[in-house]
């Protein structure tokens, strides 16, 4: 996945690749971020009114091989959560249908 994903270590800044979307009232998107685990920067997304069952993603689209398998990994830090917590997640869309 390190070739397909662009600018995975959010090492030159944020480009228009990556996508910022949320539900409910505009969430804190930070950058750089102090706390990483390796590299030079990291990312954060802040929810100020703490609004239960709302939540915030950075996003990027990928194209992958349908034939091939792909590895997936990452790391988060977390601070005062509420409600159903944080994830790394993974949607897809095929584009044939």
């Amino acid at each position: 996945m390190q070739e397909l994903v662009k600018n995975r270590k959010f090492e030159s800044g944020i480009p228009s690749i990556w996508e910022k979307w949320y539900t409910g009232a505009m969430h804190v998107y930070a950058y750089p971020e102090p706390g990483r685990v390796s590299g030079e920067s990291s990312v954060a997304i802040e929810y100020p009114t703490r609004e239960a069952g709302k939540n915030a993603s950075w996003a990027q689209t990928v194209n992958i091989d349908r034939t091939k398998k792909y590895k997936l990994s990452g790391y988060m830090k977390t601070q005062n959560i509420v409600g159903d917590g944080a994830c790394i997640e993974v949607d897809w869309k095929d584009v044939n249908k």
